[in-house]
């Protein structure tokens, strides 16, 4: 006589979803947030002290201070490679998070007041106040998160996946 299946009983038999659901979660959490920590460290790694160089005087010659040392001046970084650590605010600032209801990991700088964070990612328009005068200047794009992502996202993401459930 031929048996009828319970479908709780067959259910059991296979596997547990509530179970598989949770590892799926925690593991992605995991890699998600090793991800991020991955992109962050290599973000404020690729900000560097500026590049300097010699002020020269009118007469063609390098000036030197008081003291008889050449004075220097800092140099901005090129547009399309990542800004320079003049302050050291803009590196401080970038950090990363899992966001638990996207289910996705955020990285980048903290937006302050000025927006700084983006426009030197982006590029974009700044008003600049040096004493009583005010002017726009357009910055270049200096990306530092957008290479970073791209460098560990190809060397990294898919290997960290891989046995991430277990």
């Amino acid at each position: 006589m031929a048996q009828v299946l319970n479908y709780a009983r067959v259910k059991h038999l296979f596997f547990d979803d509530k179970k598989i659901v949770k590892k799926t979660e925690r593991a992605e959490r995991a890699v998600l947030s090793r991800f991020g920590a991955f992109v962050m460290t290599t973000a404020k790694r690729s900000i560097r002290a500026p590049r300097r160089e010699n002020i020269i005087g009118r007469d063609g010659k390098p000036l030197r201070g008081k003291d008889g040392k050449l004075l220097k001046r800092r140099l901005p970084s090129r547009p399309g490679e990542p800004p320079r650590n003049v302050t050291g605010i803009y590196k401080r600032s970038i950090f990363f998070g899992f966001d638990a209801v996207r289910r996705s990991v955020v990285i980048g700088g903290t937006q302050g007041k000025s927006g700084a964070a983006e426009t030197l990612e982006h590029g974009g328009k700044v008003r600049v106040r040096r004493g009583d005068d005010t002017h726009t200047i357009f910055v270049e794009p200096r990306p530092a998160m957008a290479l970073a992502f791209a460098k560990e996202s190809d060397a990294h993401l898919p290997e960290m996946f891989r046995g991430a459930i277990v």
